[in-house]
């Protein structure tokens, strides 16, 4: 089948038939929902389906068949890799079940099935694998109150008992000569990882390496296994060892690529006249010299090979004299002399040694391994006993309790694995690419021969998350392919998904093209075969569509003009991000995609293999009038306002600190601001031997200074503020900022959001203090935690984001960024490199010369280390190139070209060494589009666009008329966990059970005038209060108790919930549900296409491009949103100067406005309440007046219909307190302008007039 192919495959004997009107699925796809009974591996390329077809499956294992009893959910385990993962395939499992539901309403057991979900196993790997530790935790002698602990917590005790050990280590050491003896290999390990001017920390690499072990299933303990087996290779023939084997596969892939390249370019030189004559006769004698030597690896020992090595000498090259033109001669030259480089860097790294130096250097490496065990058993030891000490674990440490559950010491299952075989009768896995061994040891106890794994081994791109597409492409060479039950293997099968259902026809072919190439070079890591090439199999929109072609960006280094000349052209890499700028920007809002709709910026993503990459593209698209988005934390933690927010906190913590209070003073928006001119006279002032701070202080002081009063002020201002250090939390000392009007413009930016929901997470592990806060949040933002995900935004905004955040993802026009960048291949530089297959390494160390030296068995982890590397880029590339739906754009800054013109030259399919030599995506497309020269011309699937001189086109702009606030921020600080704080506090006394009651956050729509006394249950000493006088009780003080739960876990619940939820739950739609879907359509219909095309071809079109989900849709009410534009207020929308959907904003409240409890208003104090708002509808008139409009689909009475003042009356009595919130956010935006607030009712088809006068 070709990549033409797009229509299923006729159905086969072995599968059984389909049902009449239903999906129509491949042959392969099929096969993977029917064979049973066996352990199933499916091969899922990109876009294929898989979790459409993993759904299928498990609802027909729910309904039965002819030859099976229907199953029951509750016997099946589900397990994903993420929350949203697992969160859409529930959705789906709950959607299809209605669906089947629909279908049979009789089926009582289907019906069963879909109450029974919401409990389910259905989740992700870490949640399930945490579920029997808890239970058993007795045995495995853990407290019971575990919990996980995140990485900024944890990583102080990691250093702190490191330390504790490897000093204890020294101390013995120091005690005797005896002990040094004995301590050798600790004391000469030490000395070879650390340098003596090395200021590094030395745990860093014991702790790197504990957390590689860790992720193995004997842990630590594979230490010794590996220094066993290095001592026992020590004795015999070098190649028959592991390193040995690797070496010399290695030496013959190195000597057969000289030997290819020298061949091809004789035969080059023989159509050459002058080089023929000059050049050949050298070359030829390379070509023999690399052909003797292939022989000898072929059956020589080590010590063979390498006097052959030291004894190679070259022929000299002829001379090409002046007179004689030979265009390659440079290009020969070069290519000769890194041939010989090559050869003498082979020799030097791995063949400079005896065969007696190669024993001694696998016994040094045993003992490494050896002496590694004691530092890092003895670790672990301790760290396990103070994470149960303090109730601690992480994440790596429940598949270890977990696996000791279910092994038993010889290695086989546990009666408890037993157990769970029987439990369940189905076990699912995804993304079964990224698992490692230790996880793959348990799901094998636990599923037996009733495992489906779903993967794909192409997209294996978390290496670092010590993922190993190892135990993937194992598994896929031991289990058969099969087609079908009939020609299954009763031990297991592999099923091959290649039918991708995203990608255009010309991306299908670009991307097999490009794979087929780097993929070749990997035949035992990855396996690349024919069968994983893709098949397009989307639906065309119509017979005569033509499939655009990938389109290939290069930005040339520019000729580089004359001094005092203009213009200055671009360098290559700022002429990438212009061009690719200048192609966003013309594509949006003209250019259309297949169903004809324009693009707009939503429909386009950036991927890049680093954030940092798109810095320049980003700032060159905001300058242009494009929105933005990127789910990076950088972005948010990198920026100016967390820079400064920081620099406030520092202050607060010691107004000492020059550096935070000079970035403090100067920003603008803080509200006592200095220039740096006025800084610098204050400091003149009093003399440099001062603090910044001092010098405020004494400045202050002196009435005539002309400064004297702001820094007074300011002092001043500081000295109450750092009082409020000292008594209140970090969170509360955040929200007394946000309301501060020194500070007030700091807090109004996505980083105080960050800020703030570090502080909550860091007060719910009954922490308080500013200077643990500080310490906190730089390790969270070390880990890569401390930041707010910025994500991308549908209706608005171009994505970009890293390769590795963009697997899952889809997007109609793709942009592969910045694809002539270096890869980044630090991993094979640590002081101690460690292989899964060979073991850990350090630098030989002389003690008498202090000199470091790489040995072999090193160099040959490094060389392991790196084609890991390789492999896993070529992984990213693939994952990279099937996000593009419709369009791919692949770019990349050239600065050499004639250099990877030759690069790509010297391609050749199959060509391990020369591949995996590789450092940047280019050089692979240009090597495969080297091979495939038809893909260039005329109809193929790529068309490249070279730029030498780039100029930047800033009048290339995009004009974005709806937009949304810029002063609302992306989204609110996370509401308090009231379990965990419940869990952690050991005693919380009467005033605290209430404050706990209280809520941290509410929608503003929610708010009510004295709203806390229907939801918080106060305790005096007499009794309880809950809104009734004097704390007195009566006979409804029970009743009102239950109101008051009730009351409180809906604002502790009070996000809107969306359908997919719904349809789990198998409910109609409320009236809820249905504003919901009116206020989704109203937000996102675009107002000219209704007025073109009427509301029901809008309402698709909104689901066709993934605005609206279709039982949104479904529930619609069409007649009232075609009602909405026939309205006056419809009119008054299209008459206005500018007009805003969903314009979101923030606010903290004081709490005690909300209570008419004198105690509770005491008790409340100075605390505040984070109030979220949406403002459906603000529309601004040409004479700068505004208006606010509230979406409402409250029932009318007939009485409230006959009477408008009835039903004003009642409308501001529902509402009125929610749009005052409204209209005092639009104040804070906008400043003091006319407003005037309205409610419009779907139900009527009108707008109401609300009058805010006071209450």
């Amino acid at each position: 089948m070709t990549e033409t192919d797009i229509h299923p495959i006729a159905q086969q004997d072995d599968l059984p038939p389909e049902p009449a009107g239903g999906r129509p699925y491949t042959r392969a796809q099929r096969a993977a929902m029917c064979i049973r009974g066996r352990t199933v591996l499916v091969s899922a390329a990109a876009g294929s389906g898989k979790t459409a077809v993993l759904t299928e499956r498990i609802i027909r294992m729910l309904k039965g068949d002819s030859e099976h009893d229907p199953m029951s959910i509750s016997r099946m385990l589900i397990v994903t890799f993420t929350k949203a993962a697992a969160g859409e395939l529930k959705t789906r499992i709950a959607a299809a079940l209605s669906d089947a539901i629909a279908a049979d309403p009789g089926n009582a057991h289907l019906c069963r099935q879909l109450l029974l979900l919401s409990s389910a196993n259905i989740g992700t790997i870490d949640s399930f694998f945490a579920q029997p530790v808890r239970t058993h935790f007795a045995k495995l002698g853990l407290p019971a109150s575990l919990r996980h602990a995140d990485e900024a917590e944890l990583a102080p005790l990691y250093t702190d008992v490191m330390n504790r050990v490897v000093d204890d280590m020294y101390a013995e050491c120091t005690q005797s000569i005896r002990a040094c003896r004995q301590d050798g290999d600790f004391l000469h390990l030490i000395d070879a990882i650390l340098p003596l001017r090395d200021s590094s920390d030395p745990t860093d690499p014991f702790l790197s390496l504990y957390r590689k072990l860790i992720a193995l299933p004997e842990g630590v303990d594979s230490l010794l296994l590996y220094a066993e087996r290095m001592r026992g290779e020590a004795d015999g023939d070098f190649f028959a060892s592991i390193v040995g084997a690797r070496l010399l596969s290695g030496a013959r892939e190195e000597i057969g690529l000289l030997c290819r390249r020298t061949e091809r370019a004789c035969k080059e030189m023989e159509t050459d006249p002058v080089l023929s004559l000059r050049y050949l006769p050298a070359f030829d004698a390379d070509a023999a010299l690399f052909r003797s030597l292939l022989r000898i690896t072929e059956h020589g020992s080590y010590q063979e090979i390498a006097d052959a090595l030291s004894r190679v000498s070259f022929t000299k090259l002829g001379t090409v004299r002046a007179t004689e033109s030979a265009p390659r001669k440079e290009y020969m030259k070069d290519l000769r002399q890194k041939n010989k480089d090559r050869l003498k860097k082979i020799t030097e790294r791995l063949f400079a040694f005896t065969q007696e130096e190669l024993s001694t250097q696998l016994r040094e490496c045993a003992n490494t391994c050896g002496a590694l065990h004691r530092i890092l058993s003895a670790f672990d030891r301790i760290l396990a006993e103070e994470k149960i000490a303090r109730g601690v674990c992480d994440f790596s440490d429940m598949p270890r309790y977990l696996l000791r559950l279910l092994e038993n010491p010889d290695g086989t299952p546990s009666p408890l694995a037993m157990q769970f075989r029987e439990e369940y009768d189905a076990v699912f896995i995804d993304e079964y690419q990224d698992v490692n061994r230790l996880q793959d040891r348990i799901f094998a106890h636990i599923g037996g021969n009733h495992r489906f794994m779903v993967g794909d081994i192409k997209q294996s791109i978390y290496g670092f998350r010590e993922a190993e597409p190892a135990v993937f492409a194992a598994l896929r060479a031991k289990l058969p392919p099969a087609t079908g039950p009939a020609t299954a293997a009763p031990d297991g099968c592999s099923v091959f998904m290649s039918a991708n259902f995203r990608c255009d026809p010309n991306i299908i072919r670009f991307v097999n093209l490009v794979c087929a190439y780097t993929f070749a070079a990997c035949p035992e890591s990855i396996g690349y075969t024919q069968d994983d090439d893709l098949i397009c199999g989307k639906a065309l929109p119509s017979s005569d569509y033509v499939s655009p072609p990938v389109t290939l960006l290069l930005a040339e280094q520019p000729l580089q003009p004359q001094e005092g000349t203009e213009p200055i052209f671009l360098d290559a890499d700022e002429a990438e991000a212009e061009l690719v700028a200048q192609r966003i920007c013309t594509m949006i809002g003209k250019e259309r995609l297949a169903n004809g709709a324009l693009i707009r910026p939503g429909d386009i993503a950036v991927l890049v293999q680093a954030q940092s990459h798109a810095d320049r593209l980003i700032a060159l698209l905001t300058e242009r009038g494009v929105p933005v988005s990127s789910p990076s934390y950088s972005n948010v933690l990198e920026s100016a306002e967390m820079k400064v927010l920081l620099s406030l906190l520092e202050v607060l913590n010691n107004p000492r600190t020059d550096l935070s209070l000079s970035e403090l003073l100067v920003c603008p928006a803080f509200g006592i601001s200095f220039t740096l001119d006025e800084l610098v006279t204050v400091r003149k002032g009093v003399g440099q031997e001062h603090a910044l701070y001092d010098a405020l202080l004494l400045t202050g002081e002196q009435p005539q200074n002309p400064l004297g009063e702001k820094c007074k002020r300011f002092c001043t201002w500081l000295s109450a503020r750092r009082a409020d250090t000292v008594s209140l939390a970090a969170d509360r000392l955040l929200r007394t900022l946000s309301n501060d009007p020194v500070a007030r413009r700091l807090t109004a930016t996505p980083a105080f959001t960050a800020l703030y929901d570090s502080a909550c997470a860091y007060v719910r592990r009954a922490w308080n203090g500013l200077y643990g806060f500080l310490n906190y949040f730089r390790r969270l933002c070390d880990a890569g935690e401390g930041g707010v995900s910025e994500a991308a935004n549908a209706e608005g905004a171009v994505s970009v984001m890293t390769i590795h955040k963009s697997k899952g993802l889809e997007f109609p026009v793709c942009f592969v960024f910045c694809c002539g960048k270096r890869f980044n291949l630090k991993d094979n530089t640590s002081p101690i490199l460690f292989s899964k297959r060979i073991g850990a390494a350090v630098r030989s160390y002389d003690p008498e010369t202090l000199e470091r030296r790489d040995t072999v068995v090193r160099g040959v982890i490094a060389d392991e280390i790196l084609d890991q590397l390789i492999e896993e880029r070529m992984r990213l590339l693939y994952v990279a190139l099937t996000r593009a739906k419709e369009r791919l754009y692949v770019s990349a800054a050239v600065t050499n070209p004639e250099k990877e013109a030759d690069t790509a030259a010297d391609a050749w399919t199959g060509d391990r060494s020369n591949t995996l030599a590789a450092r940047t995506f280019l050089t692979w497309i240009l090597s495969a589009l080297h091979l495939h020269p038809e893909a260039l011309e005329a109809g193929g699937c790529v068309k490249a666009e070279t730029y030498k001189n780039v100029l930047p086109r800033p009048d290339i702009r995009v004009d974005i008329t709806t937009r949304q606030s810029p002063d609302s921020p992306a989204a609110g600080p996370s509401p308090f966990d009231y379990a965990s704080l419940a869990e952690e506090a050991p005693e919380l006394c009467r005033d605290s059970l209430t404050l706990a009651a209280v809520p941290a956050k509410i929608a503003a729509s929610l708010l009510r005038p004295n709203f806390l006394d229907s939801c918080i249950l106060y305790h005096t000493e007499e009794g309880s209060f809950d809104g009734m006088e004097n704390g007195k009780e009566d006979d409804s003080m029970q009743a009102q108790t239950e109101e008051s739960i009730r009351r409180r876990l809906e604002l502790m619940q009070s996000e809107k919930q969306d359908f997919s939820y719904l349809l789990s739950q198998n409910k109609r739609p409320t009236a809820v549900d249905l504003g919901n879907a009116a206020h989704r359509f109203l937000q996102f219909c675009d107002y000219a296409q209704v007025e073109a095309h009427g509301v029901r071809a809008e309402t698709e079109r909104l689901v066709k491009e993934g605005f609206l989900d279709p039982h949104t849709a479904a529930i619609l009410n069409q007649r009232q949103a075609e009602a909405f534009f026939h309205s006056d207020l419809y009119r008054r929308i299209r008459a206005s100067a500018d007009v805003r959907r969903e314009v979101r904003f923030t606010s903290f409240l004081p709490l005690r406005n909300f209570t008419a409890n004198p105690e509770l208003q005491n008790l409340l104090g100075d605390r505040t309440l984070y109030v979220q708002g949406s403002i459906d509808l603000l529309l601004e008139n040409s004479d700068g007046a505004l208006h606010i409009c509230d979406y409402k689909t409250d029932a009318v009475t007939p009485e409230e219909r006959e009477n408008p003042a009835l039903l004003t009356a009642h409308m501001t009595e529902r509402h009125g307190h929610q749009l005052r919130q409204y209209a005092a956010a639009v104040r804070r935006m906008y400043g003091d302008r006319d407003i005037t607030v309205g409610i419009y009712s779907l139900p009527l088809g009108k707008e109401i007039p609300i009058d805010l006068s006071p209450e």
